[in-house]
């Protein structure tokens, strides 16, 4: 019986296998395809024996020992044989046993699929499609494409096989560069091929009001990386320009400026107009990021400057100055630039506004008059002492005015003269007026009386015997009581 002790793997394939042969194995051994194996009659053989092996009958020559190493380099099933011849000559028992050889297997893979370089890849299977098991090595690289080798595990007739795993850089999407935008302009889509070929989508949505950097996510199944491409949204300028006007209606209004003070170019419209206070619209030209902005231009109606009439004004009297801002607040000067008080007539003054003032030219006519001599009634002579008259405020041609003194003093006896000034705006000169102050008379009278009670009385006098005029006070002599009753003469005014 042939029993399978062990199997050694050596370097080449080569398969020892030592078994003892007494009389027929249990079971065949079975090997691989240029698998080597030694087979042995016993561990410890009898000494002084020799054996003889066949292998289908043929005599393997060189091993008269108790082992055989064979190498079993076609597939079949073959008879060992051995027999054992004793030191003696006597033959022993011919023992024998079948030996299956197999051809070796190829492991057979389905082929494995590309991946993009960092992508997770499955682990190898440990078993063929052809029932081999086995290991791979060397360990996944999902950076980069690599041939593996799996090595079939011992005790199966199979070859070592190969399996190439093929990685594929991630491709940079590429894109042409998106121009700038004004904010609030139309951008387009963003195109869904790179320039590359690949093929995604992106995120966040188209934003026209401030520039954003949008990701470009590849498709699934593409060896490529996620992208970016940022899309600059300047934001409007308004175009400035420096203030223009006010001016005067009719006045000549310069074109306005094409281009802003920041730089802005474009076109105005409606038309100047030079009649009325207008709104002009700029309009910024093409490609520039740039909002209407606008003008209001001032167009204002011409003032009349107003004067207060000045004069008449007395022939050779101080005249005053022509004011240089009319009472609308209009400055400028006149022709002639003073007043003539030297003539007699009426004199045309022309006021010329100063430029800048939306104001026409004004005239005022002042008329130069005669002076006039203010006519009193004469005053006096006045008594001394006596209440004076209050001197005319108005003279008798209607010139009003003070004097000075201002009121006549009686106090003293002389002659005083009065000087009448004239009111301001008057052709009127001074006047003067002599008032003479006389000494005060008693008046005298005859003595009456005494008088009966009750009897008839005399009339007073009402003239002095020195020629005073006056009234008494009681005005008549009353009798009817006794007693000394005192009459009081006031002489007449004047």
């Amino acid at each position: 019986m042939i029993s399978r002790l062990r199997h050694i793997l050596l370097t080449g394939f080569v398969l020892l296998s030592s078994f003892r042969l007494m009389g027929q194995l249990p079971m065949p051994d079975n090997v691989c395809v240029g698998e080597t194996k030694r087979y042995n009659v016993e561990v410890n053989p009898v000494p002084g024996s020799t054996y003889t092996w066949r292998i289908d009958g043929e005599i393997q020559s060189g091993f008269p020992t108790n082992e055989l190493i064979h190498t079993w380099n076609t597939a079949g099933t073959y008879l060992l044989e051995v027999q054992e011849r004793t030191a003696d000559g006597c033959l022993g028992p011919v023992r024998s046993g079948q030996v299956f050889v197999n051809l070796r297997l190829i492991p057979v893979f389905a082929a494995a699929p590309s991946y993009c370089s960092g992508a997770i890849i499955p682990a190898l299977p440990e078993t063929s499609i052809n029932g081999i098991h086995g290991t791979w090595a060397p360990a996944i690289n999902n950076t980069s494409t690599t041939t593996y080798t799996f090595t079939p595990d011992e005790g199966q007739c199979a070859l070592p096989a190969t399996l190439t795993v093929t990685i594929s850089d991630n491709i940079v999407p590429a894109f042409a560069a998106i121009g700038t935008y004004c904010s609030g302009a139309t951008i387009p889509a963003l195109p869904l091929t790179s320039t590359n070929g690949i093929t995604g989508t992106w995120a966040p949505a188209i934003n026209n009001a401030s520039t954003t950097t949008y990701t470009f996510t590849p498709d699934e199944g593409q060896c490529a990386l996620p992208a970016t491409l940022t899309v600059t949204v300047n934001d409007n300028i308004v175009p400035a320009f420096a203030t223009v006007g006010p001016y005067c209606s009719g006045a000549t209004i310069p074109a306005l400026p094409l281009t802003s003070t920041n730089g802005i170019t474009g076109t105005w419209a409606p038309a100047i107009n030079n009649t009325a206070t207008t709104t002009y619209t700029f309009t910024p030209g093409e490609g520039q990021c740039a909002s209407t902005a606008t003008m209001d231009i001032v167009v204002t109606a011409s003032i009349t400057p107003a004067f207060s009439q000045l004069g008449p004004i007395c022939q050779n009297g101080t005249a005053p100055a022509l004011p240089l801002t009319s009472s609308n607040n209009i400055t400028g000067t006149w022709s002639p630039a003073t007043i003539n008080t030297a003539a007699v007539g009426t004199t045309t003054y022309t006021f010329t506004p100063d430029e800048g003032q939306c104001a026409s030219t004004a005239t005022m006519d002042i008329v130069v008059t005669a002076s006039i001599t203010p006519a009193f009634s004469q005053v006096g002579p006045i008594c001394q002492n006596g209440t004076a008259l209050a001197l005319p405020l108005t003279s008798s041609n209607n010139t009003t005015g003070t004097w000075n003194p201002a009121a006549i003093n009686t106090a003293a006896v002389g002659t005083t003269t009065y000087t009448f000034t004239p009111n301001e705006g008057q052709c009127a000169s001074t006047a003067t007026m002599d008032i003479v102050v006389t000494a005060s008379i008693t008046p005298a009278f005859a003595q009456i009386g005494p008088i009966c009670q009750n009897g008839t009385v005399p009339a007073l006098p009402l003239t002095s015997s020195n020629n005073i005029t006056g009234t008494w006070n009681p005005a008549a002599i009353n009798t009817a009581a006794v007693g000394t009753t005192t009459y009081m003469f006031t002489p007449g005014e004047g």
